[in-house]
């Protein structure tokens, strides 16, 4: 399978999910969409739907789910989204706080670096290098 494609899902129970996938994200959504969404790759989309869904899922009970909603929100656009992304640096998961601190490193403001270096005196490790990293990726606030 080459990558970027999905020559290898061309069967009829893989159009039959994309129908489902389709409708999920919104009858609007191209069946390229729908995939990235569905595979946890909203950056390759910048269609309104993904931001709604990634919003939506920032109060999901699954952890993975809410860390997930935070690196999509980074993906596609962190700067109109850095609020929520600000709230998820407090979550009580290490994985949320840490999708934070990666989602804050494309937000250019002051406060996002107040946060990010708040995330690296952080209790977990995992929190502390991702602020770090994050810190060394960000553009420096106007």
């Amino acid at each position: 399978m080459h990558v970027g494609t999905f020559a290898a899902y061309e069967t009829p129970a893989s159009e039959k999910r994309d129908r489902l996938l389709v409708r999920i994200v919104g009858a609007e959504s191209s069946v390229a969409e729908a995939r990235a969404l569905a595979l946890g790759a909203p950056a390759k989309s910048n269609h309104p739907s993904v931001k709604s869904l990634a919003e939506s899922n920032l109060r999901a009970q699954a952890i993975a789910m809410r860390a997930m909603a935070v690196r999509a929100l980074g993906m596609v656009d962190a700067t109109e989204s850095a609020r929520a992304i600000v709230a998820a640096a407090a979550d009580p998961s290490n994985e949320v706080r840490a999708a934070a601190a990666s989602a804050l490193s494309k937000v250019p403001t002051a406060e996002a670096r107040e946060v990010l270096e708040r995330l690296r005196l952080d209790t977990d490790a995992y929190v502390r290098r991702s602020a770090e990293d994050a810190i060394r990726a960000s553009p420096r606030a106007p």
